[in-house]
């Protein structure tokens, strides 16, 4: 007994197939311990200037540490930050 795939499911299964993809992705990447906003900014996709000019589409602010004098996100705040959809960010 096998799924059926009929034609009304077909685009919802090959959506779940890119996130999966864009999840197993974000997981393989060499994710620093310690990222700055421009890191940060690259991971996701988005332009260092933009991000630098919203700060609340950056990661928890109140979860960034100074290291060596620049403020950084540890790799467990930037991959639950990478996760969230642009609606979640505003």
């Amino acid at each position: 007994m096998g799924i059926d795939l009929t034609k009304e499911h077909q685009p919802i299964y090959a959506a779940l197939d890119k996130i999966l993809l864009r999840l197993n992705e974000l997981e393989n990447r060499s994710v620093p311990e310690w990222c700055t906003l421009a890191v940060a900014a690259k991971l996701k996709g988005l332009s260092y200037e933009t991000l630098r000019e919203h700060p609340e589409w950056q990661p928890n602010p109140t979860e960034a540490r100074l290291v060596n004098g620049k403020r950084r996100w540890h790799r467990d705040v930037i991959l639950s930050w990478l996760y969230k959809s642009d609606e979640e960010m505003e």
